[in-house]
């Protein structure tokens, strides 16, 4: 509910303060933030959530090691498409917005999407050690710092759309640092796994969540990539509209 609540306020807000132009550069960010999130970890993802509840949870040197290659495995490829994206901020926003202005806010954006990520890969570590209690709390905290807080300074403030990416930055700093604490300590004697010890199983994991992402997802790159940002601005707002009835539904 509160992830809701938090994910409606952040539409109306951001829909009803910026123009269209500022949207689009926002739905951009959104799109390279699921593009990271889904990319990400190999498979390991549901490997972990499939393995690690078989294992003790404090001192095995399996499960420590099993966590820290997650951990990794999930911060190569959205840090790597993060800094390929930032080092092609002025022809991404040429590309997309006609003009190099948007380039710092993309660079924001996307220095924000990778925290985003990277705090969501923390969260289900706790998902998966069965740990709901400090679950549910790691998840409102996810949903206070990446998406009530920041729109509080545009309500009060009146901010900019740099102004708000920047707070929006900021506050997903502080989240990514909120969620490493669960996890401090529990990775002692870890061991960074081979791909080849989990790849095999893995691989069928990661695949399908690459199908999963291009049968319900594709559809915002091909706006994005096709249409003016006008149109990109709107029919990214419906799908966030959409997206919340669906989680709502479940």
């Amino acid at each position: 509910v509160v992830a809701l609540g938090a994910n409606l306020a952040y539409v109306a807000v951001t829909a009803r303060h910026f123009s269209i132009q500022d949207v689009a550069v926002i739905a951009i960010i959104g799109i390279l933030t699921m593009l990271m999130d889904t990319g990400k970890g190999l498979g390991l993802g549901t490997y972990l959530l499939k393995h690690l509840p078989r294992l003790p949870l404090q001192g095995d040197r399996q499960a420590a090691s099993l966590v820290f290659s997650y951990l990794v495995y999930s911060a190569v490829i959205p840090a790597v498409l993060a800094l390929l994206s930032i080092a092609a901020s002025a022809p991404l926003s040429q590309y997309f917005f006609g003009s190099a202005e948007s380039e710092p806010l993309l660079r924001l954006g996307l220095l924000t999407a990778l925290l985003t990520v990277l705090t969501n890969t923390n969260v289900l570590i706790l998902h998966a050690r069965q740990e709901f209690g400090l679950l549910a709390t790691q998840t409102i905290l996810s949903s206070l710092f990446q998406r009530l807080l920041p729109v509080l300074p545009v309500l009060w403030l009146g901010t900019d759309l740099k102004a708000f990416l920047g707070w929006s930055c900021g506050l997903a700093a502080a989240g990514f640092l909120a969620s490493c604490v669960p996890l401090a300590g529990k990775m002692a004697k870890a061991r960074l796994m081979a791909p080849a010890e989990f790849w095999p199983e893995s691989k069928h994991f990661y695949y399908t969540s690459l199908l999963r992402f291009g049968s319900t997802q594709f559809d915002q790159i091909i706006v994005a990539a096709m249409f003016s940002p006008s149109i990109l601005a709107v029919y990214y707002m419906l799908r966030r509209l959409y997206s919340m009835a669906v989680l709502m539904i479940n």
